[in-house]
């Protein structure tokens, strides 16, 4: 994989919308740690992989559609879990309209429990100044 390449972690590209950008926000994930019956901290645990909240930036071309999104939909990107937890799009005069997609990796075991459904929308990339 190109170094340049993009990764469309929620799988919205395609049909009129092109990923722009991404970013993969590496985090610990989580740290525990335990006291002992003095108050001393006596052990601390921090996983050894990091967790990603990744982000995508998407631009519309031409007419573009997005279907039926499901907030909360769990898709494995990499060899990692990616939940989709937000989706917005913008319009503004004189610029093509752009969407921006964002998530949270989930443990491996991990499953969607709760998700939203959105009706599917269609927008024209063409603009006027």
């Amino acid at each position: 994989m190109s170094l340049l390449a993009k990764t469309d972690y929620f799988n919205l590209g395609g049909t009129g919308w092109v990923v722009e950008s991404n970013s993969e926000n590496r985090s610990l994930g989580y740290t525990a740690e335990a006291q002992g019956d003095d108050g001393f901290l006596v052990a601390i645990d921090t996983p050894s992989a990091d967790m990603l909240s990744p982000q995508c930036s998407y631009v519309a071309t031409g007419e573009a559609t997005l279907s039926a999104v499901t907030l909360g939909s769990v898709r494995e990107v990499n060899g990692r879990k990616i939940a989709l937890g937000s989706v917005s799009i913008t319009t503004a005069a004189g610029q093509a309209p752009t969407m921006q997609a964002s998530g949270s990796q989930i443990e491996d075991g991990g499953t969607a429990k709760c998700t939203c459904t959105l009706r599917g929308i269609s927008v024209s990339g063409l603009f006027h100044a």
